[in-house]
């Protein structure tokens, strides 16, 4: 790759383009397909007179609007086309004075389509009644344009036009919903995601009447549905008008979240970003000789705003039409002779043998950044944060400043060795050094573990950014043996030296390593054991009351089963300290034998500290079964403090057996708060319980 590219610029921008195009925010879901082997596909005259074979769908003699056809072994050839313009203004979020960058990228060709097959066995993803289809696609030829801010005639895009001739497979209900894609030989998760939302937008979801009821509106019906696209989750109006049930017009009407960059965090919500649909208008024609769509075309305008101004807003335009079946015998979607099952299998199969190689997105996007960074340096964009600080800046552009950081130590892996030194010499503020810090944690890679290891080993570091370091070593997704082992070090040398900062940072080693093995046990690592072992040992070999609570909540940080029964025997411990610590540990899991273990802690326990303990964890659990643990034990709980605890979680779980309770409860209640909180559960709204997340509380 050559980072010295000139044209960093249009590509970097591009790539923003891609994030409106492509679905850039989703992990492709890798399933087995099961059930009944498939016969063979049989030969067919591909023509757009005869576009299915005789398996003929079976609908009631007339519906409205038409349902969609799926007939096996239809081919199908469309001609394609959108045309999407992204404009930026990077001064909301940096709040410096920048010129608005624009561009504009045009995708046309024809699309191939295929039925493989289907089957009534449907993956996990979606209710089992449901039924699936599987149909290739495969855009050739194509040809995909890019225009600069002051481009008229545009560029041609090879490597894009490369990716998007794909051949590719979707899993579709027969509501038209596309739950799953399947690619060969693509590491890429955008370059994946890039492909599939070129059929994402043009999908248009026809519910049967039991799976959802339409609206009878004047001379038709209306329906909604939720859709996942390339900036987010969105909320999508249909109608359909009976004068014409084969139009099925449809409107995305709200953007219900939008969807964070993987390995970057929820970007929405450090950087206080919400989408808009400006305007939304699609429509498609579906008729019972043609299997999915006949065509289908519109427009829309999304903005995504950070702090009420407008960060992006993109226009795409899309036209999708039903073509003269003329088909290229040599490519692969019509060449292809295995059945879907077959196919699919083997998608999966090479995806797993392929290597992590950089894809078509990756690349533009490393190379724009190139482009971006060319005169800048780590301690120049730690200068920026410093003094954005000290000029007043709002979180929403110290984030916007820390993942620029991330994005330069990703480009320059080398260049986060320097930052130990930078941070001594720089004398940062906290708030300035905790950025710093976090830019380590969220770009990950083993130079930036070594960063931060350095951070916390170093006597010379301010306290507090050693704690900082060691906190941000919690939230590595791919933790290096070496940090590991560094920080079982810093466990136990603060032992050793009894002073209360030594001690904090020996006991937050402790708790993140639990957190790190969680992380391993969801990757491909398999060190997760090794780490819950070790902290047994500490726990079974400390005389000190102090390190073994904090290796009861190390334990319960590591979401691991095995852990309950280590946890357990402390439940019945003489020491109050460590029962509440167990029974507090017991909220990163989601059985019923742990459930049982806390309901009985905040049933049985004498000491009050334990039963807030279990009532806590109880609460960060959540579900049906804790409301109703905590619900029967309210009426008899003695300390006025605990019940304000279980009233309010009561208050964010309401039915109708916790409001009578509550109701009764407000008749005896003598603690004067508790009864204004009584008050407040029943008659004011309440906020929605906030996720559960490890912590050594």
């Amino acid at each position: 790759m050559n980072f010295s590219s000139k044209s960093g610029r249009t590509k970097s921008w591009l790539f923003y383009s891609g994030i409106i195009i492509s679905l850039l925010f989703l992990v492709a879901a890798i399933i087995y397909i099961g059930g009944a082997s498939e016969n063979p596909l049989k030969e067919n005259i591909p023509s757009s007179v005869r576009p299915h074979s005789d398996k003929k769908a079976e609908f009631p003699e007339k519906l409205c609007p038409d349902p969609l056809q799926w007939n096996i072994g239809t081919r199908q050839m469309y001609d394609y086309e959108t045309d999407t313009e992204i404009t930026l203004d990077s001064s909301v979020l940096t709040g410096r004075t920048e010129q608005k960058t624009k561009v504009r990228v045009t995708v046309k060709g024809i699309l191939n389509f295929r039925i493989f097959g289907g089957t009534d066995n449907a993956p996990d993803t979606i209710s089992a009644r449901k039924k699936i289809v599987y149909a290739g696609f495969q855009f050739s030829p194509i040809e995909v344009t890019v225009y600069g801010e002051t481009d008229s005639v545009g560029k041609r895009a090879s490597d894009i036009e490369k990716l998007y001739q794909t051949f590719f497979v979707a899993a579709f209900v027969k509501d038209g919903y596309p739950v799953l894609f399947y690619f060969p030989e693509l590491p890429d998760e955008k370059d994946k995601a890039s492909l599939s939302e070129m059929v994402k937008i043009i999908q248009i979801i026809i519910p049967s009447d039991d799976d959802l009821p339409k609206e009878r509106i004047e001379r038709g019906f209306r329906w909604n549905g939720e859709e996942t696209h390339s900036a987010g989750k969105f909320k999508a109006e249909y109608s359909v008008y009976r004068d014409d049930c084969s139009a099925v017009n449809k409107k995305n009407i709200l953007c219900l979240s939008l969807l964070p960059v993987k390995g970057h965090g929820d970007d929405s919500k450090s950087l206080r970003l919400t989408g808009h649909i400006v305007e939304s208008d699609f429509k498609a024609v579906i008729v019972p000789e043609v299997s999915w769509l006949k065509e289908c075309f519109g427009t829309e305008i999304f903005e995504i705003r950070a702090k009420g101004s407008v960060w992006s807003r993109s226009r795409v335009n899309v036209n999708l039409k039903l073509r003269h079946f003329d088909p290229d015998p040599n490519l692969a979607i019509w060449k292809e002779s295995r059945s879907a099952k077959e196919i699919v299998k083997s998608f999966i199969n090479s995806e797993k043998k392929n290597d992590k190689n950089t894809g078509v997105w990756e690349e533009r996007r490393l190379e724009g950044l190139a482009e971006k960074f060319k005169n800048l340096s780590v301690s120049q964009l730690m200068m920026n944060i410093k003094e954005s600080l000290i000029s007043g800046a709002d979180q929403s552009a110290l984030a916007a400043l820390t993942h620029t950081l991330r994005d330069f130590l990703e480009l320059y892996p080398e260049e986060a060795i320097s930052v130990p030194d930078l941070l001594k010499k720089m004398d940062l503020s906290g708030t300035a050094a905790g950025s710093v810090l976090l830019a380590l944690e969220l770009v990950g890679h083993p130079q930036a573990q070594t960063a931060l290891k350095n951070v916390f080993e170093d006597n010379e570091q301010k306290p507090d950014n050693r704690l900082r370091a060691i906190v941000a070593a919690g939230g590595i997704a791919n933790p290096e043996q070496e940090l590991i082992e560094s920080l079982f070090k810093m466990a136990e040398a603060g032992r050793k030296e009894k002073n209360d900062d030594d001690l904090e940072r020996a006991d937050t080693s402790l708790l993140n390593l639990g957190i790190l093995s969680h992380a391993l046990s969801a990757g491909e690592k398999a060190s997760e054991s090794h780490i819950n072992e070790r902290i047994i040992r500490v726990l079974k070999n400390s005389e000190d009351e102090r390190e073994r609570i904090i290796c009861l909540k190390a334990l319960g940080n590591t979401s691991d089963q095995g852990a309950i029964k280590i946890l357990e025997p402390y439940l019945e411990s003489e020491s109050a300290s460590e029962r509440a610590a167990s029974a507090g540990s017991l909220r990163n899991f989601s059985d019923e034998y742990s459930l049982q273990l806390l309901v009985n802690s905040m049933e049985k326990d004498s000491d009050p500290g334990v039963r807030k303990g279990a009532i806590s964890a109880l609460a960060d659990r959540g579900g049906i079964d804790a409301v109703e643990s905590v619900r029967r034990r309210l009426p008899d709980e003695t300390d006025a403090y605990l019940r304000r605890m279980m009233i309010q979680f009561l208050g964010k779980n309401k039915t109708p057996v916790v409001v009578e309770t509550l109701k009764k409860q407000l008749e005896v209640e003598t603690s004067g708060e508790a009864a204004k909180d009584i008050y407040r559960a029943l008659y004011e709204k309440q906020n929605e319980p906030a996720d559960r997340k490890p912590s050594g509380n």
